[in-house]
């Protein structure tokens, strides 16, 4: 019953996902094969399974012509001064260059169009869209705050809003934020605030709320590099540390079981507008709540049907999210914590009898383990240490959280009170720091052959689950064989030039032999180009030539003249 039930989770996510990436007639003409499949072989099971497959393919159309049919679409191209609602905080975006130098910051954010005044005439409407504001004071803006502004509209290739907005003039506020939003904003800010400078005290708004606006470029690179990226980013972690240290809470102050769940319940959805009710803190709340329901009502026989009802009603609420990597991450990361971790668990305890160590190893192991397949797919590489990383800071990850936790909460009435367990927790923050800045320089595997990866580590995770060790071996073997062959990895060894990937402008590298090489441009951004010229090996520049000194040639120039040897 487990598996049928998942099955008809993840049937219905790849009907959403077909829809997306297929075109609709190709769509509508696979599923009518198998439909008249499933009917002549007259499988009840089947049948079901088709069923799902139509129902996330309509779902994901429906949500794909709604957005493509929208009024605003007839006025691409074209400025208006509009009226939006806002639904998640304005965020700083990346740098972009124009010409010679860098543009001004900007500010991005999703909003609801709600009145548009254009050439021809106005009218009301309902739509999501993304706006990117140059007017500064656009940081001090909440979510559900109405504002209006001048703009132009763009059509937009994010899938989830109906147009890209385009905002350069004044902001005008039409409405001030509510007492609810202005509160949950103070807590936010107290916490930032509290938390002190460096890369450690930005460390822990991002680990409690998924704040990351202290956090310097470099060091948010560092941590990608590594895989504890996904630290700063609120997931159904942080929800089961809430919850679990809720319910160790509450046992002194409640009676019986249920009556605490209410109350976990409710406080965790507060916890959810804390840390802002975008798409995907939903998807983690939804997700935690799988996980803690398992825990209290029969681990794995209510957790795994727990998770298929989670992914069919985050995708019927949101099916673009089947297209999202955080939802495919999130949802493997849990069935990796309900499927492999019992076993790790068993297998380590035999050999370790403290229960915390054995859960700090399993969790972490297992989660990433079934991520990792998704995570070769998304970054073309791998990090050889992204396990020994999270293992090594598993243990502070709870008192960091919880810490935070309670000190963001009390920060608005007792603020000494705060800044003592912040004290508590920075240097804990500070291990996690450490563990990134001497990792970030180790080796990764680079491949190009993305999807025969994807598949090997497909291989492995079903030989673990089925406990096949042959089919682990094979796999493994054969992964080491295709990395030992240079041509299957970047950039081989036989490379003689190379560009590195810097977004936009450019970055050139001719390989001189024994870490030497002409570089010509520099690209935009320090942290890539300097990435770049590690994963080549390049220690001397004999030669670095810089063709114009517009920013998306010179811009990276700082990390490149660090720690190495320029000649001319």
């Amino acid at each position: 019953i487990d598996y049928r039930a998942l099955s008809l989770g993840v049937a219905l996510w790849v009907g959403a996902l077909t829809q997306s990436w297929m075109a609709p007639w190709r769509t509508t003409i696979a599923l009518l094969v198998l439909t008249l499949f499933a009917l002549s072989q007259r499988k009840r099971r089947l049948i079901v399974l088709v069923a799902a497959l139509a129902l996330g393919s309509s779902v994901m159309s429906l949500r794909q012509q709604s957005l493509q049919s929208s009024a605003i679409t007839d006025y691409f191209n074209q400025s208006a001064q509009v009226q939006l609602r806002l639904t998640t905080d304005p965020h700083l975006t990346t740098k972009r260059v124009s010409g010679r130098n860098f543009l001004p910051p900007s500010y991005s954010a999703l909003a609801t169009l709600i009145q548009f005044e254009g050439v021809n005439g106005s009218f009301k409407l309902r739509v999501p869209v993304r706006v990117i504001m140059s007017d500064l004071s656009a940081k001090s803006l909440l979510p559900g705050q109405r504002i209006s502004v001048s703009a132009r509209v763009l059509e937009s290739k994010e899938p989830r809003v109906a147009a890209l907005l385009i905002a350069n003039s004044k902001i005008k506020v039409m409405t001030q934020p509510s007492r609810w939003a202005a509160s949950l904003a103070r807590i936010r800010l107290g916490l930032r605030s509290a938390s002190g400078g460096g890369d450690g005290g930005s460390l822990i708004p991002g680990m409690v709320l998924g704040d990351t606006s202290l956090q310097s470029q470099s060091f948010i690179t560092q941590m990608r590099r590594v895989g504890l990226s996904h630290l700063t980013a609120v997931s159904g972690a942080n929800f089961a540390m809430v919850a679990t240290f809720l319910f160790w809470l509450l046992q002194f102050l409640i009676k019986g079981l249920r009556n605490r769940l209410w109350v976990v319940g409710i406080i965790l959805f507060l916890f959810i507008f804390l840390v802002r009710p975008t798409p995907s803190v939903l998807r983690a709340a939804v997700m935690s709540a799988v996980v803690i329901l398992a825990k209290y009502f029969g681990e794995r026989s209510f957790g795994i049907p727990s998770l298929a009802a989670a992914i069919m009603f985050l995708l019927l609420l949101d099916p673009i999210q089947s297209t999202d990597p955080g939802f495919a991450l999130s949802v493997l990361a849990t069935a990796g914590i309900l499927l492999l971790s019992p076993v790790i668990e068993e297998k380590l305890s035999k050999k370790v009898k403290t229960t915390w160590i054995v859960q700090s190893i399993s969790i972490p192991v297992s989660a990433t383990i079934f991520c990792l397949p998704v995570i070769a797919l998304i970054s073309n590489q791998l990090s050889l240490v992204t396990v020994p990383a999270n293992i090594l800071v598993a243990p502070v990850i709870a008192p960091i959280t919880l810490l935070g936790f309670v000190a963001a909460i009390i920060a608005p009435i007792a603020p000494f009170l705060s800044s003592f367990l912040l004290l508590i927790a920075t240097p804990l923050a500070h291990w996690i720091v450490i563990i990134s800045q001497s990792m970030a320089n180790l080796p990764a595997i680079s491949f190009n052959r993305t999807f025969m990866f994807f598949i090997l580590f497909t291989a492995i995770i079903i030989g673990l689950i089925s406990e096949r060790k042959w089919v682990i071996y094979l796999a493994i073997l054969f992964l080491s064989i295709q990395l030992m062959i240079s041509h299957f990895t970047w950039p081989g060894s036989g490379w003689q030039i190379a560009n590195c990937d810097v977004g936009q402008g450019d970055g050139m590298v001719v390989n001189l032999g024994e870490g030497n090489a002409i570089v010509i441009d520099v690209g935009p951004e320090p942290e890539k180009m300097d990435q770049c010229l590690r994963q080549l090996g390049i220690k001397s520049i004999p030669l670095l030539i810089l063709t114009h000194f517009h920013s998306d040639h010179i811009g990276g120039l700082s990390k490149v003249l660090e720690n190495r040897r320029i000649s001319q």
